[in-house]
């Protein structure tokens, strides 16, 4: 695969953990130990403190700058039972948690009587079991918002996910409107690094960007000169020292989407959205169709040619080496192959699937043509020649999807990428009519950023180390988004182009008959 005709989103596996290093399955922890900080105790959290956190999560003013609620019992238990129970199994199998979550709460000083309050409810998620990076999360209860505990806990998360898991980055995940947890993520000391364009939509239909934060291993310790205190004395466990550095009165936030919000949204931030009522994109396909263009045919994928994308992983091209959609035929299967069996169960059972992938194949005369598709003698057998898929968001981002394309080996640099990619889009915008296309690529990707330039994706934003490529070396990300109303500028210049280039071209004819 070359590697100008190649990108990867973030729907793929992740990167092989660089060569050598420790995973975070080595260094991770089993179960979330036991924190403190200054002013509070992290336990890990139980399913009685769930019924708690509801509370929060059902009320209006709590969810404002979040992208969902106000929740429903259901939408609460469905997401903290989860992550509850799952942290329980993977302690007691010995595998290391993907997640720890914990309850924070403020106890009674000098043995004055007051029963312990619980004042938040805080995660760092891992991901993938290989991952060297962990996206954090608070939420704190209404009753004590304003008193810096936003702040005190996540530098707790922070130095847990940098001293006990080890990781090489952290990330917080927010709505643009929440200015709240902005500022908490600027006063960690994180750096913004993406704005994603109208990414969520919030039960009322209003449509909302979304920002990424993050922070470096190696930016740590300047973050930590700022706080007051050295990085080792932020979060602890209950025999060490507590906190240094908390700032009471800085607003409480939330860092991640798994948490709930903690500040009233900006009106201003928002796009009202009438026409897009939750739940939003209805005309999700069922099944995956298949789609032609001028030299290919993008059929819906089978298991014979994830065989063959698996055996594109083994071949080792300087060219390919940091910008391959798998690092290897293991992790091609493991992604394909789940794509393949739900799009057959979701068109058998009259659901929508969570993805639509393609096969692009090279057929009939093109096959056996030069660039230009025609000129060929004979008819060989169709020949993939790439792959495409588009993911689809969860509920509250149903009506975006994340475009992943990819080029064999042997046919790179022949344009196959742009026009398997300026396919899979043409069908989301205007067969699936969804509001955003997003890619993500590695930054020295140049091909694959010219692609998606080309078919008018827009620069959202790079995430610095976020991938690390087959041979373990560390790479930027970087985002581009695409939405529905400059897809209809895209198709407008694209036509007139092509409008041109028919007439320049039917003009050569004249001249060179007269």
């Amino acid at each position: 695969m070359a590697a100008a005709e190649s990108t990867t989103g973030g729907s793929g596996p992740a990167p092989a953990h660089p060569s050598g290093a420790q995973g975070r399955n080595e260094r991770g922890s089993r179960i979330a130990p036991l924190l403190r900080t200054a002013r509070l105790v992290l336990r890990p959290t139980t399913l009685d403190d769930v019924h708690v956190v509801h509370e929060w999560l059902a009320r209006e003013d709590h969810t404002a700058g979040s992208w969902y609620g106000p929740n429903m019992p259901e939408d609460t238990h469905a997401f903290f039972d989860g992550a509850v129970n799952a942290q329980l199994a993977e302690g007691a199998e010995g595998e290391a948690a993907t997640e720890h979550l914990w309850s924070a709460w403020l106890e009674g000083e000098g043995g004055d009587g007051r029963p312990p309050e619980l004042v938040a409810c805080v995660a760092v998620s891992m991901g993938d079991a290989r991952s060297d990076t962990a996206e954090i999360g608070y939420q704190v209860a209404p009753s004590h918002w304003r008193r810096g505990y936003g702040l005190e806990l996540a530098r707790a998360l922070r130095d847990h996910a940098f001293d006990a898991l080890g990781v090489r980055r952290i990330e917080a995940v927010l709505l643009a409107c929440n200015e709240g947890s902005r500022r908490v993520a600027e006063g960690l000391g994180m750096r913004l690094e993406a704005t994603r364009r109208e990414k969520w939509v919030k039960k009322d239909g209003s449509v909302h960007g979304e920002l990424l934060f993050a922070m470096l291993s190696s930016e740590r310790e300047v973050a930590a000169a700022k706080d007051g205190g050295k990085h080792g004395e932020t979060a602890v466990t209950a025999s060490g020292s507590a906190a240094q550095g908390a700032k009471p009165g800085a607003e409480d936030g939330v860092g991640s989407k798994a948490t709930a919000s903690t500040t009233t949204a900006s009106a201003d931030a928002a796009v009202a959205t009438a026409a897009r009522p939750f739940p939003v994109a209805p005309h999700r396909g069922r099944i995956t169709p298949s789609i032609s263009t001028p030299r290919l045919e993008l059929r819906p994928l089978r298991p014979s040619d994830v065989d063959v994308i698996a055996e594109w992983c083994e071949v080792e091209d300087a060219s390919a080496a940091v910008s391959r959609a798998f690092a290897s035929p293991a992790e091609a299967h493991a992604a394909l192959d789940a794509v393949v069996a739900a799009q057959s169960v979701a068109g058998a059972a009259g659901d929508k699937p969570s993805a639509h992938a393609w096969g692009a194949w090279l057929t009939g005369i093109a096959a056996g043509a030069g660039d230009d598709g025609a000129g060929a003698a004979g008819s060989p057998e169709p020949t993939l020649v790439g792959l495409a898929t588009l993911s689809f968001g969860d509920p509250f981002s149903a009506d975006t999807a994340e475009l992943v394309f990819q080029v064999g080996p042997s046919f790179g640099r022949r344009g196959f990428g742009l026009e398997i990619a300026r396919a899979a889009r043409d069908h989301a915008f205007a067969t699936l009519r969804l509001r955003r296309v997003h890619a993500s690529m590695l930054a020295d990707n140049v091909g694959a950023k010219r692609i998606v330039e080309s078919i008018g994706m827009q620069l959202e934003g790079t995430s610095r180390q976020a991938l690390v490529s087959k041979d373990g070396s560390v790479h930027d990300a970087i985002e581009y988004g695409m939405l529905e109303r400059e897809y209809a500028v895209a198709i407008t210049e694209e036509g007139a182009g092509a409008a041109a280039a028919a007439a320049a071209a039917a003009a050569s004819a004249r001249s060179v008959t007269a």
